[in-house]
C-alpha cells in the first residue's frame, strides 16, 4: 500500500483498501495461519506537517494453543496508529513494511485456547482439559 501525499488535503481524511495475501506478505508464524486474505482499510489525514495513518486489519486465522496444541478459529482485528513526518521530497509513502511489522509485533507470544488451559501430561500426552491423566507421577 502506497500512499501518495498529493491525494491529501490537509485536514481531510482519505480512506483506502486493499486485500493482502498473507503468504505473500509473510504474515504467518508459528501458532498463527490465516484463513483466507487480510483486510487492510488505511484512513491517512494530512496535519500540521504530519501523515497520520490509522490501519484497521481483520482477518480470520486459525491459531494452535501452545499448551494443548488444540486448533481453534479467531478473528484477527487490530487497528495500528502511525504518523510520518511530511516531507517536501518524499510524495509516496510506502506503508506496506511498517504495517507488517506492526501487524506481527502484535502477535502474542504465548497462544492459549482459554487463559486456564491446562496443557498436555508430560508422560502419556492426554490433554488435562478434557481428561484425567493415568499415570503414577
Amino acid at each position: 500500500m502506497k500512499i501518495d501525499v498529493a491525494r491529501l488535503s490537509e485536514g481531510r481524511e482519505v480512506e483506502f483498501f486493499e486485500e493482502w495475501d498473507p503468504k505473500i506478505f509473510d504474515l504467518e508464524a508459528p501458532g498463527i495461519s490465516y484463513v483466507g486474505p487480510l483486510a487492510v482499510r488505511a484512513y491517512v489525514s494530512k496535519e500540521s506537517g504530519v501523515v497520520g495513518v490509522r490501519v484497521v486489519l481483520k482477518a480470520n486465522t486459525t491459531l494452535t494453543c501452545s499448551r494443548c496444541f488444540k486448533e481453534f478459529s479467531s478473528l484477527l482485528d487490530k487497528t495500528l496508529k502511525m504518523i510520518y513526518p511530511l516531507d517536501k521530497e518524499r510524495k509516496i509513502f510506502p506503508v506496506d513494511g511498517n504495517i507488517r511489522e506492526e501487524l506481527m509485533l502484535t502477535y502474542p507470544q504465548k497462544i492459549l485456547c482459554q487463559e486456564d488451559c491446562k496443557g498436555l501430561c508430560i508422560r502419556c500426552g492426554a490433554d488435562l482439559n478434557d481428561e484425567k491423566c493415568r499415570c503414577k507421577v
